[in-house]
């Protein structure tokens, strides 16, 4: 078993790395970077919309089937609410972020915060994906099931985060070293959560609703205006935008119960 989570926690890393080291490649024009943009915001809202949060409500729904009576109280109206909550608040910040802080900085200081707090939100979330990971390796019918979805996604993520790098004008030296820092997380994660015999779900509920709130907003507030502000048809724009949404939506229907 030592030897199996060591193996897929190496796989884990170098897929991910990989996946965020293709924009990276070669130099690119700025159309370039706006079809790499357009496809980037796709697969945010692709990953928010058919996986974190449809992961969100089932998990939530879980854990208040369990505590029916709670759930009529005020403290448990609030409980129930929780998770959208800080969905809302991981929206909220980055908004506050861009126009508290930023309304009088360049456009590139735009793109380095919006880089840097989801690579932050990413580092969390990734985190405890590598925890839960390690909950359901003992499944040995699923486990590669929920390794591949894992590895798909993540892969996915630092695609696009590595093109809000891009963005933000960072150089090919430093991107390379965020993103294997990145792709480091949740393996560190699979392992020790192999060590460990549970976690705290809220937390992870609470880190989960945050990130959906990042992820939507660097998508719709952030990747989109600068994919549509170019001379490129608008149609072809959409068409990349729908290509990224599409293949977060592939790996959902090819792996349908994996929850990353």
């Amino acid at each position: 078993m030592a030897d199996s989570v060591l193996l897929i926690a190496l796989a884990l890393f170098a897929l991910t790395f990989v996946g965020g080291i293709l924009p990276l490649v070669g130099r690119w024009s700025e159309r370039g970077l706006h079809v790499l943009a357009a496809v980037s915001a796709g697969l945010f809202l692709g990953l928010v919309f058919l996986h974190l949060l449809p992961e969100l409500a089932h998990h939530h729904a879980g854990e208040a089937s369990l505590e029916p009576q709670a759930a009529a109280e005020p403290a448990g109206v609030f409980a129930e609410q929780w998770p959208w909550i800080c969905t809302l608040a991981g929206f909220l910040l980055l908004f506050f972020v861009e126009k508290l802080w930023l309304e009088s900085r360049s456009r590139r200081d735009h793109h380095r915060a919006v880089w840097f707090a989801s690579y932050v939100g990413l580092l969390i979330h990734t985190a405890f994906t590598g925890l839960g990971l390690a909950a359901v390796l003992p499944n040995e019918q699923m486990r590669w099931v929920f390794v591949l979805a894992i590895v798909a996604h993540k892969g996915s993520e630092a695609f696009s985060l590595a093109t809000l790098m891009q963005l933000a004008g960072l150089g090919r030296m430093r991107a390379l070293g965020f993103l294997a820092a990145y792709a480091a997380v949740a393996p560190i994660g699979l392992l020790m959560g192999s060590a460990v015999e549970s976690l705290d779900s809220d937390v992870g509920l609470a880190l989960t609703g945050i990130a959906c709130g990042t992820f939507l907003y660097v998508a719709v507030c952030d990747l989109l205006p600068e994919v549509f502000h170019g001379e490129a048809p608008g149609w072809q724009k959409a068409g990349w935008v729908m290509l990224g949404a599409t293949i977060a939506g592939a790996i959902q229907h090819v792996l349908p119960h994996a929850h990353a």
